[in-house]
């Protein structure tokens, strides 16, 4: 999979998670920053905005429920995974405002990557088509 320059923000407040997280994603070419809670993320997206947003549930501070609430009503068009060890599906849990959902008890990179990759098309699609310009997001 390429990255075609997508960059990613990932959010996630365990140190060691959130390093092997970032390298691993910039290991399949994408272009990483990462936060430690919502908070910073605030701050890291104010900074600049980030193509995908990639943010654990289950943070101190400001949690992921609240950031992906946030980033969605502030940045319609940007594209939103929320991931937790918390729920073991493939969708999205009710309640949670995002596009697609990584259960990290699953521990599949490749589900990761799959979950990044359908993102990133939708999100090209929506880009070559001018949809994102209307205000439209991938879903």
């Amino acid at each position: 999979m390429t990255s075609n320059g997508i960059q990613v923000l990932v959010v996630e407040d365990d140190p060691l998670t959130r390093r092997a997280y970032a390298e691993l994603l910039a290991n399949w070419g994408f272009a990483t920053r990462t936060a430690q809670n919502g908070l910073a993320a605030l701050v890291e997206i104010h900074m600049a905005k980030p193509d995908i947003l990639l943010s654990d549930l289950e943070m101190p501070g400001m949690n992921g429920y609240e950031l992906l609430s946030i980033a969605r009503r502030l940045h319609p068009e940007m594209s939103l995974v929320a991931m937790s060890g918390g729920f073991a599906t493939d969708s999205v849990p009710p309640g949670v405002t995002a596009d697609a959902f990584y259960a990290k008890s699953a521990g599949s990179s490749l589900r990761l990557r799959a979950i990044l990759g359908e993102v990133c098309g939708a999100r090209l699609v929506m880009e070559r088509s001018g949809a994102a310009q209307l205000g439209l997001r991938p879903v």
